[in-house]
Formats: structure tokens, sequence, C-alpha cells
């Protein structure tokens, strides 16, 4: 399965991390793209090259958040919207990494509501605590 990522520039948590990585494993994602910026992105770039899958990164225009974590393809750096709608559009499943609840003006949860609105599945990975997978999966 190909995978999006999309997450807060101020990173996961500690379950969020660990969930995420079940979910990996679960799905079976052979390829994640993400948008290549500080915080989640590279945490899920890390634990996706920690699991043997390959990383596709979207860098975004706007170099601030930029982080030049080790991808096996690199897409063209496009405007945050437009590269957030291409992660969600080469991906079959997208998983978001939020740091708060539902918001405007956040890329994290306007890529969610994208994803939504054209009818691909998703999963938030909730923060603050670990959600008990391990007997689910």
């Amino acid at each position: 399965m190909i995978a999006g990522f999309t997450g807060s520039s101020r990173g996961m948590s500690h379950g969020q991390c660990h969930v995420l990585k079940l979910l990996l494993k679960h799905y079976g994602v052979t390829r994640l793209h993400h948008g290549m910026c500080i915080g989640g992105d590279f945490q899920a770039n890390n634990i996706a090259r920690g699991l043997g899958i390959a990383t596709v990164g979207h860098p975004p225009v706007n170099r601030s958040k930029y982080c030049p974590c080790v991808c096996d393809e690199v897409r063209l750096i496009k405007e945050y919207l437009v590269r957030n709608r291409n992660i969600v559009d080469e991906a079959e499943f997208l998983f978001v990494g939020p740091d708060q609840p539902e918001y405007l003006r956040s890329g994290t949860w306007s890529t969610k509501r994208y994803a939504e609105k054209i009818g691909k599945p998703f999963h938030i990975l909730e923060r603050g605590y670990i959600e008990c997978l391990e007997t689910q999966i």
C-alpha cells in the first residue's frame, strides 16, 4: 500500500510515533509520501525507513521549515497547498499526526480535509496516549 503522511512541524508525541509504526506494519505500507518538513514529517520518514519502507519527499517552496531528510525519491518543490494535495493524490491512505484539535489555517488539518473531500481514507493519530493496538492488530 502507498500511504501519505501529514503532521505538525512541532512533531508527534511518543504515542503517535508508536501507533504510526504499528499501523505502517499492519497495513503493509511499501511507500510513504510526506512533506519533508521538520517535526512530524521527519519522524514519519525515520520510522518508515527503519521499517524498510521507501519514502517519497514532497519539499515545500518555503524553506523555513524544510528538513533535508534522506528519501528514496524527491518530488519537485511546490507551494504548501499544492504539495499537500499531491501527497494525498499519490497515496491510497493518509496518516494524520496533528499536535492539537482541528482548526482552520493549519496545513495538517487542511490536508486531512482535502483527503476527506475526495473520499480518501485516513487515520488520525491521536496525541497524548498510546492506543492498545498490539491486541487489535
